[in-house]
């Protein structure tokens, strides 16, 4: 009996279980995923983003919170959840909700009516929300595409004509004033070739980014960080010696159009007795490069002018000045 126990133990001993050892353990553990560009950046720099202490009012109540003050924002917009913990009646103004209030500052007398657009909460990604609005309007059209009803004749067309939908807050708006937003017509080098691109100057956009068939356009090579792809490039002044590195994120689109119309000569001509940073920041134009919070302290200088009201206002950058803000014109 003996040989048969010690027999078994051999065999036990011959065909143990797969227990894992130590150096095992380490092989066989998940992989821990990649981190991504911005949390690379955030190792050694925190970006901090414009914003403000407000008041807000409310009929008979105030509250206080804090405001983003972003100049590539076109429409104010608030967290639904927010107009709902400050009782801010809404209505809809074609598929958008709006609520309006009376926003004072803390350290002055200033107060001002505001017109807010209610945005749900849906993207928690680190960029700028105007990214998506490319997307909003490419659903709706492959919407309609898709439902299209078949053409009706010409005697009925009258009868199955579809009603005219309702405009949108952003329209309305544009009706008597058109949006600016900060551009810089800049110089990019790759290599021995250099090119000259318009570029949005977003102090609340976290990461500079820049959209993935311009990146091809001018040849830059990707690399993968985490899940991002990344590329770099030397921004360089048109009107001066300024150079800087500059790492941008990839995105599969980013398509900016500012402004939405052409603006009038009269406000043109107020701005002729400085340097402009794009001197074609008049003209409708769609940016895809966008130079962000990173290399923003790079970018700004000391320099602020108010022209006029109900006009942009003006910004001293390296790149000359920046023109942002919304211009009232019949």
């Amino acid at each position: 009996m003996h040989e048969r126990s010690n027999s078994g133990q051999r065999l036990r001993r011959q065909n143990p279980p797969n227990r894992p050892t130590p150096a095992s353990r380490q092989r066989s553990a998940s992989p821990t995923p990649a981190p991504s560009l911005s949390s690379l950046l955030q190792r050694h720099s925190v970006n901090v983003l414009p914003t403000a202490s407000v008041m807000v009012k409310t009929g008979s109540k105030t509250f206080e919170t804090a405001a983003l003050i972003d100049p590539c924002t076109p429409v104010n917009c608030i967290d639904a959840s927010r107009a709902a913990a400050f009782r801010l009646p809404t209505t809809s103004v074609g598929d958008d909700k709006v609520c309006n209030a009376t926003i004072q500052s803390k350290c002055g007398t200033t107060k001002m009516e505001v017109v807010f657009k209610v945005e749900p909460k849906k993207c928690r990604r680190n960029h700028h929300t105007l990214l998506h609005m490319h997307e909003r309007s490419n659903s709706g059209q492959r919407l309609r595409r898709q439902n299209q009803p078949n053409r009706p004749t010409p005697a009925s067309r009258q009868r199955s004509a579809s009603p005219i939908p309702d405009p949108s807050l952003s329209s309305l708006l544009q009706r008597h004033s058109v949006n600016v937003l900060p551009t810089a017509s800049v110089m990019v080098k790759t290599g021995s070739k250099t090119f000259e691109t318009a570029a949005l100057i977003d102090p609340c956009t976290p990461v500079s980014c820049i959209d993935a068939s311009r990146a091809a356009a001018f040849r830059l090579p990707t690399t993968s960080v985490g899940d991002d792809k990344v590329c770099n490039a030397t921004i360089q002044s048109k009107c001066g010696t300024t150079k800087m590195e500059v790492v941008f994120k990839v995105e599969p689109k980013v398509g900016i159009r500012t402004p939405t119309r052409t603006l009038n000569d009269a406000v043109r001509t107020k701005f002729k007795g400085i340097q402009l940073a794009d001197e074609r920041f008049y003209l409708p134009a769609t940016i895809s490069v966008i130079l962000g919070a990173d290399v923003y302290p790079k970018v700004i200088q000391w320099g602020f002018l108010m022209v006029d009201k109900g006009l942009p206002v003006a910004q001293k950058t390296v790149f000359g000045w920046i023109i942002s803000g919304a211009s009232h014109q019949p």
